[in-house]
Order: C-alpha cells, then structure tokens, then sequence
C-alpha cells in the first residue's frame, strides 16, 4: 500500500512525470537510439522481424521500422521489411485495445510496404483455436493479399508432450497428445483452416508450419523427422507435403546461442553426457570455450546456426526428393539480460549472414527467409521475463539495449579455434556443430536437449554446459553476468528485496534456512501472488535440483523476483485503487485519502489532500474514481 501512496502523492504533488502512452498513436518511422554500428544488412529483403508480445500489446505504434545499427552519421538505416506475427490476439489480452493495436500495427504495415507471416494456432482446445483463427482471419482482411507472404498454422507441435506445455494448454499430456495424433486433429486442423483460408480468396499464399529442433531428432533416413507416439512430427509433414505439394514451405526455429553441443573441455560426446559445472576449471578450459563460442558466434556454412539448418535441409530432401525445397528460418535470436556484447555478436553476424548454410564441398540451397526474435524484450512462458528484445520492454524507452558504440567491440575468437573437420564430417566427439537434435536423433540427445532447448537465462539455476559456458565466456567482459550473478533477474527495488527476506524469515519456522512445497506456496501467496498446488509442484521442481524435499533463499528470491518483474502494470493499478477504496464505492474519497495519509504518517493537511483530488478530478465530482486513477498512475515511471 505504501508505494502506490508514494506513487499517487509523487504525480499529484509534484505534477505530470513523463510518460508516453503508445496504444492509438500515429505510427512514425521509429527508430532505437544508438551510437553503436553493426554494418549494413546483407539481403535485407529476405531478413524480417518478429513480432513480440510487449510490442504487439502496448507498443503497436512504435514498431521499429529499420534495423537497428545499420547506419552511420546521417546515412540512412537498412528498412525492415518483413514481419512474423506469431499470434493475432491472445484471449489474455484486453479485448478493448485489439482495434487500436491493430490500427497501428497495420498502418505501419502498409506505410512501410511490410511483408507479414501471420500465424494461427493449434492447440488442444478447439474453442480456443477457433478463437484465435477469426481473429487471424479478420487481421487478414485488413492487412490485404499484397501484404501477406505466408500463413503459419500451428507453433512448436513436437514440443506437446512436454508437461509444461500441457500445462499451459490447461489439458492433460495423455489427452492432449491422444487428440492431437492419434486422433488426428492436428493436421484436420491445419487442412481445415487452409480450406477456410482458400476460400477467402488467397489460395496461391504459402502455407507453412513452424517447428523447432526436436522435430530434427531422428536417425532414420526412411522417417528423417522426429516420429513417436507423442509427436508424430515426420508423419504430419509427409500428409501436408502430399496435400498441398509446392505451397507448404518448411519453417524452423533454431537459436545458437543455446546449441546443445557448446561443450567444455573433456573430450565427451556432448549428446551422452550434461558434464557438471566444475568441469570448466579443467586445465585448457579458456580455449576449449573460445572453440565453442566460435561455434555458436559465427555465421559461415558448418557454425552452429547453419549447420543446424544444413542438417534440416537434408532431412528435407529426404523427405520430399527436392535439394531446393522452400525453407524459412521463423526464429533466431539470442536472450541477453545483462550483455550488450552478445548482442553485438550474434546480431552483428545475422546481419553480415548471407544466408547460406552449405560448404563448398557440399553445396545445399541457402535459406529462403529468415526472422530475428524479437524487437522488444516480453514476458515468456508462465510469465517469466524473456530478454530476445533488441530494446526493453518500456515502451517509453528509446534506446537500442546496444547504445554506444564500445559496447559493439569484443575479442574476436580466432577462426583456427573451430575444428573445421567436425563441419564437414558431422561426426567428430570433440565438438559438433548443430543442435543435439540435429546430431544424430539419440534418446540421451532428446532427453537432455529437451532440458537445454530452453533458455538458460529463463531458468535461475545453471544446469547442462550451455549456461555455464556463456555465464564464464570472456567477451569483453559482458557477455553474461559473472559466477553467482543472477542472469535472469529484472531489477527490483531494495525494498521489494527486503520484503522478500523478511517473508523467507517468517515461514522458514524453523530456521534451517530451508522452505518446503508447504511453506513455499503460503509465502508466495502472502507476497500478495497467486498460485496453484501444480506450479507450486513445478517450482519446487524446478529448483530443488537434489531432490531434497525443501529450496534455500536464494531460489526463493529469485522466484519472488520473477514474479515482481512479471507483474501486469494494469492489474497492479487496480489493485492499488482497491487499496485507496476501503468502503468499495469505486471512488476514493477525501475520507479515504486522509486515513491512509495518517496511517502511513503522511503529515499533509486538509488543503493539500483537497487540492490532490482537485488536480485529477476530471469530471468535478469531489472524487477520484478508477479511470482517473490509472491515468494518474501512468504518469509515472513505473507504467
């Protein structure tokens, strides 16, 4: 309650604090602020964006419309000119500012000349995926055939089986699973939709839908995609390359900076064995690591990213008969929450990439169409902060996260560091490039890759060699947060983190410095957070890494602190007027102000409390109700 008084007396005090609300304004030609240069794009025309989440809700009007660090002085910027919209709307989403956001989102289509890969889902919930269709559908209309290059049904289908996927679909695993393969629904549904799609006339507008690398993991030649009673990934591409032959195209997501085989310094097959952190120390381990950076930072035919999609490309061929089967490349990116340098890296090298992923002893058709993820940083799965963004996400923030020009400088890892041979033979134990998935479609590969597909920096807790290398790596000292930094931790205020300690100190009774699932879910709901018997389980999961029943302070900080930075501003506001309304009027009142002023020992007088309400009293009734309380709150620094 002290902090949204704070808040209120700040603005009403002491006047407007800036604050720009984006949703409904003009669209301009934004651009993020940097001093720092990449070089310009090659094949600007074939490298798009995707759309985030934070942008796609609050920041519609403010789309980057040329790629950041492509120019110098007065010269003039490479223009974006392709978008990936993963999803339309979210039924999470305020419904009142879809038609604003959608304004926005396609004047800047239009005025930009944009071409769009809009997406539709599939899912388990037919309701929901109906939903999500008619809200693609009506997107369609107003973006208009000359805007659209493709239409994407369906996300990551192999990834279902995963219980945190089930979970978010708020279905059971075994059911959703059934539904989807056995029962067919996934490709009734795609056929479905293109039918519908046809029918409004766009029948000549590819389709496509987007998988990522474990849909890779086979060894088998006759089935080259993942197949499994749980993802029947190999037999759904085979019924949509004979339905729709030359207009489905292939779509993948692939991010290097997380490749699974980034190894250390034992000579081990990265698909059998996750080496623990203390390997690192291992005598050589500086120049084992450059190796894997390398791997994963450059961009020439057999690094990491194109050799992952050399791999696809093959698997393709094996699958349809055709080398030059279209191919899209619908995410790559790379989570950076406290390094401007690994943007610069990975950025840098997407930029100057031309899009090949063959050797010259092994020509293989370059990639099509590639899109970066993402222009704004946004919440990810069960509402953990991601950081893909190539700004914050504040709308009211300008700046490119890369914004001086020292920050665009790291040691450049020798190329004679990469076994070149492991490109060419895919089989060398030392170091191979590609995914785990890609390698040779193991079980250990599926197991742990599954685990290590993930962002590290969404999880508090180094686990499997990904991580590590990246928390370790010297790039000019700003790669990642240092060992025992938190790489994942939005920040917050010292009070927040006091409040934290003090709830740890309360319901750890009895001072072991230890909290069970029990204690762990009554803290977090005291902390003023929802949650559930089922993510509470998750979490405890999640962090008790030996499996002893009970988490120290520090994962239940860093919980906590997901959860301040996850926080929905709206909801908070409410929250906070519901605070100020004691009597439930929806209004606050001159009463209501004057206790809470006296309870938090505000000393203000009668006059400064009236000439408060006075000040933001938009329609002279005395008070203060909701509306003219969020527009309050928005004008501070916090929203």
């Amino acid at each position: 309650m002290s902090w949204a008084l704070q808040v209120f007396l700040a603005v009403t005090l002491f006047g407007h604090l800036d604050f720009i609300e984006c949703i409904g304004e003009d669209v301009a030609d934004f651009q993020c602020l940097s001093e720092a240069f990449l070089g310009t794009a090659v094949k600007p025309l074939q490298k798009g964006m995707v759309l985030d989440d934070t942008t796609a809700l609050h920041c519609s009007s403010k789309l980057l419309s040329t790629w950041p660090h492509t120019s110098q002085g007065n010269g003039s910027a490479d223009k974006v000119m392709s978008l990936r919209i993963v999803k339309p709307w979210s039924p999470e989403w305020p419904e009142e500012l879809r038609e604003s956001s959608w304004a926005s989102l396609v004047q800047y289509i239009h005025r930009n000349k944009v071409q769009v890969l809009l997406g539709t889902s599939i899912g388990c919930n037919e309701v929901s995926d109906r939903q999500t269709w008619n809200w693609t559908k009506a997107l369609i209309q107003l973006i208009g055939p000359e805007h659209l290059m493709g239409l994407a049904i369906g996300e990551e289908l192999e990834m279902f089986n995963h219980r945190l996927v089930a979970q978010e679909l708020n279905v059971s695993s075994a059911e959703c699973l059934d539904k989807l393969w056995k029962g067919n629904y996934a490709f009734d549904w795609f056929r479905q939709v293109v039918s519908e799609f046809d029918a409004m006339g766009y029948g000549a507008i590819p389709v496509t839908s987007v998988f990522g690398s474990l849909a890779l993991a086979s060894a088998s030649n006759a089935t080259p995609f993942y197949e499994a009673p749980e993802a029947q990934v190999n037999t759904f591409l085979s019924k949509v390359i004979a339905e729709y032959k030359k207009r489905y195209v292939f779509t993948w997501k692939f991010y290097p900076c997380f490749d699974g085989t980034l190894g250390v310094d034992k000579d081990i097959n990265p698909a059998s064995e996750i080496t623990q952190a203390s390997d690192l120390e291992a005598e050589g381990s500086n120049f084992r690591r450059q190796r894997a950076l390398a791997v994963a930072l450059c961009w020439d035919p057999g690094c990491s990213l194109p050799a992952t999609a050399a791999v696809a490309r093959r698997k393709m061929t094996l699958l349809t008969g055709d080398p030059s089967w279209r191919m899209w490349l619908g995410e790559l990116g790379c989570s950076s929450p406290l390094s401007p340098s690994l943007i610069s890296a990975v950025k840098g090298g997407f930029l100057d990439w031309d899009l090949s992923i063959g050797l010259a002893t092994d020509l293989l058709t370059s990639l099509e169409h590639v899109f970066w993820f993402t222009m704004r940083d946004a919440l990810g799965h069960q509402g953990i902060p991601e950081f893909f963004g190539l700004m914050s996400g504040d709308c009211s923030d300008q700046n490119c996260k890369l914004k001086a020009a020292s920050q665009s400088t790291f040691p450049v890892v020798p190329r004679s560091k990469v076994p070149a041979d492991s490109y060419e033979t895919g089989k060398s134990d030392k170091l191979v490039p590609g995914h785990l998935f890609a390698r040779q479609g193991s079980h250990a590969a599926i197991v742990g890759g599954v685990f290590l597909q993930m962002s590290p920096f969404m999880w508090p807790q180094p686990y499997g060699m990904t991580e590590d290398l990246w928390t370790t790596a010297e790039q000019g000292g700003s790669l990642t947060a240092g060992r025992g930094q938190k790489s994942n931790v939005k920040a917050v205020s010292k009070e927040q983190r006091q409040e934290i300690k003090e709830a740890f100190d309360i319901f750890d009774s009895e001072r072991t410095g230890k909290m069970d699932y029990h204690e762990l879910k009554v803290a977090i709901r005291a902390m003023g957070f929802e949650i559930k018997k089922p993510e509470a389980l998750e979490l405890m999961a999640r962090y008790d890494r030996e499996e002893t029943g009970s988490i120290g302070y520090d994962a239940f900080e860093d919980i906590l602190v997901q959860r301040y930075a996850a926080q929905d501003p709206m909801d908070e506001i409410r929250k906070a007027f519901e605070l100020f309304d004691e009597d439930k009027r929806g209004t606050i009142s001159f009463r209501n102000l004057k206790r809470i002023s006296r309870d938090l020992g505000e000393k203000l007088t009668d006059e400064e409390l009236r000439g408060m309400i006075d000040e933001f009293d938009q329609d002279q009734d005395g008070e203060i109700n909701e509306s003219e309380f969020v527009n309050i709150m928005k004008q501070t620094s916090l929203y």
